[in-house]
């Protein structure tokens, strides 16, 4: 529907909204993603369709919230097509917050993530949406502390956020391009998986490949840590017979002809550069596709 919307108004359909305008009137669809249509281009029967369809959203017109320095970096690069902020880390990760209905006061909503999500960086795109990012990641994030985070604002603030974890990122020019990947596969699988209050990009992108087969030969979908860790040829061929060996360290190390611990290395060491936790089914599952059909790579049969 949403993409039908969008092909019927082109530049008159916004979804990606630094500050929503006066000009456009917005809804909220099921999944929670917010859109806007140009008041001009609604007739009265259209506009009583889509309130009949959709949930009608108002705010002021006002900026939702003060940024800092560096959130204004990162709203300029992401939103507006500005340069990549500074940094001194090897490696970040992006969060996408969404709700149905906007927060009262999303000033509480952003003191709750940050005191969860230390040291975290807030750009609202809307009152119902904003990228989290984390820019001195561990490899793998902590499941329970996002589960608490999405707990503590549905009781406290009377909403149902869904957040998605994207991908661990190498910090490179390309991020741009990732987080539109990343924005896009969520937006496709959320209806799908829509009772997910915690969405990763390793249970999403499985089901994007049903919905959209033939978009998964764009490199830009996967992390560039994933690509690199895929050009090394004997820790890929490890981590595949690890696989197919339904993660039995001790089976695959016989049939690799190498000791379990020498094994269990490679392994932690896939976990270490990728963010991708084999030792959770999800997330082995897309390790999985990676190995063998990620573009350009041609695993070992």
């Amino acid at each position: 529907m949403i993409e039908k919307l969008r092909k019927n108004y082109k530049d008159d359909f916004t979804t990606n909204i630094a500050a929503p305008h006066d000009a456009f009137i917005y809804f909220t669809s099921d999944a929670g993603e917010v859109f806007g249509i140009r008041r001009t281009r609604l007739s009265s029967a259209e506009l009583n369709l889509l309130t009949s369809l959709f949930e009608e959203q108002t705010w002021s017109s006002e900026p939702l919230i003060t940024m800092g320095t560096r959130e204004q970096e990162w709203h300029s690069y992401l939103l507006e097509g500005g340069e990549l902020p500074s940094f001194n880390s090897d490696t970040v990760r992006f969060y996408y917050y969404q709700t149905k209905q906007p927060a009262e006061d999303i000033y509480l909503v952003e003191e709750a993530i940050k005191a969860t999500l230390l040291h975290a960086l807030i750009i609202w795109k809307n009152p119902c949406s904003a990228i989290i990012i984390e820019e001195h990641p561990e490899p793998v994030f902590d499941h329970s502390t996002l589960i608490q985070l999405i707990e503590t604002i549905t009781s406290d603030f009377y909403i149902e956020p869904a957040i998605q974890a994207g991908q661990l990122h190498k910090y490179d020019p390309s991020l741009h391009f990732k987080v539109k990947s990343e924005t896009e596969i969520f937006r496709k699988t959320v209806p799908v998986l829509q009772q997910k209050r915690l969405l990763t990009f390793y249970e999403a992108l499985p089901v994007y490949a049903f919905i959209e087969p033939l978009q998964l030969n764009k490199k830009h979908f996967f992390s560039e840590l994933v690509s690199e860790s895929l050009n090394d040829q004997e820790l890929i061929t490890s981590i595949k017979v690890y696989l197919e060996s339904n993660l039995n360290v001790s089976m695959a190390a016989k049939k690799l002809y190498m000791h379990r611990n020498s094994l269990q290395y490679r392994i932690e060491k896939f976990i270490e550069k990728t963010g991708i936790d084999l030792k959770h089914y999800p997330q082995s599952v897309i390790a999985y596709l990676f190995i063998h059909y990620i573009p350009g790579h041609n695993p070992e049969n």
